[in-house]
């Protein structure tokens, strides 16, 4: 049995630990959401270039005749 208090010894001081130093900053968390924002409009703007360079942006072409008349008096 002292073998299984031991552990958990070790558990609850580790517990501790992570609740005595967890980072009450807000600063890594906002940093971490510019960084993931950066990222999806990094991804967005590959999208576009891929886009712009594969898809078919080529105008439709049809044929117009129309009367011209000329001020010839």
């Amino acid at each position: 049995m002292p073998k299984f208090d031991v552990g958990r010894e070790l558990l609850q001081k580790h517990i501790y630990k992570v609740l005595k130093y967890k980072n009450t900053n807000p600063e890594p968390s906002l940093r971490r959401l510019i960084k993931y924002l950066f990222i999806i409009v990094f991804i967005l703007f590959l999208g576009l270039i891929a886009y712009s360079y594969l898809a078919d942006l080529s105008p439709s072409q049809e044929k117009i005749q129309l009367p011209v008349i000329l001020n010839a008096g």
